[in-house]
């Protein structure tokens, strides 16, 4: 495509007041061009200007620049052209590699929305509006109108997890030590490939580099951000000394936590007491006071008091305490304000199958080399999809990471709480796997590696000597 007709002579642009110029000043944001006669977009920043524009109208629309290529390749919108490789100064094109960035070698094709009459005021363009996903079942068939998107070009095949151990096995030479090295090295990029080989069919994709509220940084390198995700660390002051109590484990956690509500577009700000359970983010809330002392608080060991910032997991398990159906154990939380997106439990169901299915057949086969891949795969995705992570440019998902780990620490929690009416004693309850209680706890649990399952890690003795204790 040739110089558009848009280009800064001395002044303002042809039409530069329609598309927001004042003078020779461009208003906002630049996200594409026009020649004159069409007028184009620059898909990775039309899609976050199109996020926020809505959300400040009050009807939030989550789209994703792929996601807005496809909806307007439906209503016939879209045809490639391909952008100079260099703006002239004062062009709404180097207004929007200004503000998004320097142009990638290969530019994304743009989309030309409509043509642009002679302007009278400004140029309005309507944007198609997409229903924001709802949460699907686990076992719910893809809806019809993927028929309808073009698919996606398929990525990279994902190579069978068996087939990188038994490559890394022989690369090694059967050194098991030192081939389980090398999987845990390429566990990142490894992971991420495999989640991209799931998405391939969904209906829609998420954001993977979104700009994150302030709540999220961190103050200092080694500070931890305003976001609260309940960590749990509670010892039964009750219980009796000479009580046996059998320390339980929790298998892969974490694997199991990759099943939440997870927001798919950018975060955007809200205020006011509203819970909408299509959307996922986090919440400024003023928590419940916890009085109970056989049950450890839902909020985990926090020390301060007073107002502070959560993830959905840990919202929505202070709601269900404060529900009929767990017997009220404490008040619905408050909420004042938050930063939410619409959400989806199914981002990463496919990766988290792939992932336990993997870990299923190596532990009935013994394969620890897998069992190690596989943990670091899950692990690491979560621990490096953080903003600050130098590990992971692919995904930069702080509000991802601290969910995973807040719903961790939920289903914890969770479990616990399935425990107490059943008649055992809860003693402690810490970190994200480790349950302690006293009873017949097999007759409340399923005894294995499985997720749903749990699995001893000794026994020991309320008060008795640490030397004594069968920890």
């Amino acid at each position: 495509m040739r110089v558009p007709a848009g280009a800064v002579h001395g002044g303002m642009p042809a039409q530069g007041q329609a598309l927001g110029w004042r003078g020779e000043y461009a208003q906002g944001a630049g996200i594409g061009w026009t020649d004159g006669t069409r007028l184009y977009l620059l898909p990775s920043a039309a899609a976050p200007y199109v996020i926020q524009k809505s959300a400040d109208s009050g009807a939030p629309i989550e789209i994703t620049a792929r996601a807005m290529g496809e909806a307007l390749e439906a209503a016939g919108l879209h045809a490639g052209c391909k952008a100079p490789d260099e703006w002239p100064e004062g062009t709404l094109g180097a207004a929007a590699v200004a503000e998004a960035g320097p142009v990638a070698a290969a530019p994304a094709p743009v989309a030309p929305l409509a043509a642009v009459a002679p302007p009278v005021g400004p140029v309005a363009v309507d944007e198609p509006v997409l229903p924001e996903p709802e949460p699907e079942p686990e076992t719910a068939p893809a809806p019809s109108r993927q028929a309808s998107r073009k698919p996606r070009p398929e990525p990279t095949v994902c190579a069978s997890i068996a087939d990188r151990v038994a490559a890394a096995l022989e690369k090694a030479g059967g050194d098991v030590d030192k081939a389980t090295a090398a999987l845990i090295k390429t566990a990142i990029p490894d992971g991420m490939e495999l989640l991209e080989s799931t998405r391939v069919s969904a209906r829609y994709d998420f954001t993977a580099h979104p700009p994150e509220p302030e709540i999220l940084r961190k103050p200092s390198k080694n500070g931890a951000n305003e976001v609260w995700e309940a960590r749990p660390k509670w010892t039964n002051p009750s219980t009796p000394d000479g009580t046996e109590v059998q320390l339980l484990d929790v298998n892969a956690a974490y694997l199991s936590a990759l099943n939440t509500h997870l927001p798919i577009g950018g975060l955007q700000h809200a205020t006011g007491g509203e819970f909408d359970r299509r959307r996922s983010g986090l919440y400024l809330i003023t928590p419940p006071e916890w009085t109970r002392t056989d049950l450890p608080n839902p909020l985990g060991s926090r020390e301060l008091s007073g107002d502070l910032w959560v993830t959905r997991p840990t919202l929505q398990l202070l709601m269900d305490a404060a529900s009929e159906k767990f017997g009220r154990l404490c008040d619905a939380p408050v909420i004042h304000e938050s930063w939410t997106s619409g959400s989806s439990e199914s981002i990463l169901r496919a990766f988290r199958i792939i992932l336990r299915d993997a870990r299923a057949a190596a532990i009935e086969s013994g394969d620890e080399v897998t069992l190690a891949y596989v943990k670091a795969m899950y692990s690491k995705f979560i621990s490096t999809s953080a903003k600050a992570s130098k590990f992971n440019h692919l995904i930069e998902r702080t509000d991802w990471s601290q969910i995973i780990r807040a719903q961790a620490h939920g289903n914890l929690w969770r479990r616990a709480f399935k425990a107490h009416p059943a008649g055992l004693t809860v003693h402690r309850i810490t970190g994200t796997d480790e349950l302690h209680v006293a009873g017949d706890w097999r007759a409340v649990f399923a005894e294995g590696r499985g997720l749903t399952e749990m699995k001893t890690k000794g026994a020991y003795v309320v008060g008795a000597p640490v030397t004594e204790m069968g920890e």
